[in-house]
């Protein structure tokens, strides 16, 4: 890992939405690394201190509920961009829980997103 890059962890169970996001992150200067699965992420996350988190709601093997409330445990310091296709209310809610919890929750996008909306994001 490059000294004082910017880390940036993606998790979504969808390869193509992590691809998209990686590219756009890698462009604005990122390391990336996707995640698939809730569990690879946790092990990934304690291995790469990311500054900022793509994290999506909707896993096969985790709720991102219980993904937030693992990086709450941890003091995560990161900046979280939390994405899901089930709609802006539980979006909402997991925004407000991970606030709760101390976390630095940056921004909700609802799927689909605009390319705009991500490079804001991440900006």
């Amino acid at each position: 890992m490059e000294v004082g890059a910017r880390r940036l962890l993606i998790v979504d169970d969808d390869t193509e939405v992590c691809a998209v996001i990686g590219d756009i992150a890698e462009e604005q200067g990122y390391e990336v690394t996707t995640t698939h699965s809730g569990a690879e992420f946790m092990a990934r996350y304690l291995e790469s201190h990311p500054h900022r988190i793509v994290l999506d709601l909707a896993l096969p093997d985790h709720d991102g509920m219980e993904l937030l409330k693992f990086l709450a445990d941890r003091k995560c310091a990161a900046d979280i961009i939390l994405i899901s296709s089930h709609g802006e209310l539980m979006l909402d809610q997991a925004m407000k829980l991970g606030g709760i919890h101390g976390l630095n929750m940056r921004r909700m996008l609802p799927k689909p997103f605009s390319l705009d909306d991500l490079k804001a994001a991440l900006a």
